[in-house]
């Protein structure tokens, strides 16, 4: 059943039948007019041509209330804090990874963009309401491997070429629309393959960047005390504009608890 028949559903899945993440902990909450958004002028969460391989991968559950109905896609994660779509749903400008929910087919996508063409596939086929799910996609040269928690869902060769953009990352919609309904926690941007192993050895890990280089991008986003650390970026040695997130919209951005048990 699609997400899109689904919004007179409040709490579908409960506990013991929906995955949940181990332990306790409070992820960034998107009213569906908020969004976060990283000027990285760097470069350095985007598609690394040098290094030819590249790993993207977050937690998140969809929270839409009764009543509420869609009009635009809902971006999860995305290589740019503006862009167009095209008339087949598709973002034109390059793009290195696009994390999100289409609203044409009611499924999760990801998609990215190069100097040589362009790449879907469905990472989540019609996800439910109020359901944790962890996605990855890892490339390696032409090589593309979407993850689902932890479970491979695709391997595809595209020939997509340099999907490099300057024009930062997303969080939760893009540029003034495309909002997010729903909560994010542990995006992570990894310079480098990363293997099925340690994708699941790592979902629930508090990890330290500090030893890995090409690990440049790790927003938490779980709750601090110390409100800076909230939108916080722990990768090793951030790169220019990656640190901190910066809130925009007109909603609001709480951090709600994710039952961690």
């Amino acid at each position: 059943m699609k997400i899109t028949s689904l919004y007179s559903w409040i709490f579908v899945f409960l506990a013991a039948c929906v995955p949940a993440l181990a332990g306790t902990a409070r992820a960034a909450s998107f009213d569906g007019a908020a969004r976060l958004d990283i000027a990285d002028t760097s470069q350095t969460l985007t598609w690394n041509p040098t290094v030819n391989a590249q790993t993207v991968s977050c937690w998140f559950k969809f929270v839409i209330p009764s009543g509420v109905s869609l009009s635009q896609n809902m971006v999860i994660v995305a290589n740019r804090t503006n862009a167009t779509w095209n008339a087949s749903n598709q973002m034109v400008e390059n793009h290195a990874y696009n994390i999100f929910f289409n609203i044409n087919t009611g499924d999760v996508d990801f998609s990215t963009r190069g100097t040589s063409g362009f790449f879907t596939k469905t990472l989540v086929d019609s996800p439910y309401l109020e359901r944790w799910y962890h996605v990855a996609v890892v490339r390696n040269g032409n090589t593309f491997s979407g993850y689902v928690d932890g479970r491979l869902v695709f391997q595809e060769v595209s020939a997509v070429g340099d999907s490099r953009s300057s024009a930062g990352v997303s969080i939760g919609g893009l540029a003034s629309g495309h909002y997010l309904r729903g909560e994010v926690i542990e995006f992570q941007h990894v310079a480098g393959t990363t293997s099925r192993s340690t994708l699941l050895a790592n979902r629930f890990r508090d990890l330290d960047a500090s030893g890995d280089p090409n690990f440049r991008g790790y927003f938490k986003l779980a709750f601090s005390a110390n409100s800076a650390n909230q939108l916080k970026n722990y990768g090793n040695n951030p790169g220019p504009g990656t640190d901190p997130a910066v809130k925009q919209g007109s909603g609001a951005i709480t951090f709600e608890v994710v039952n961690r048990d």
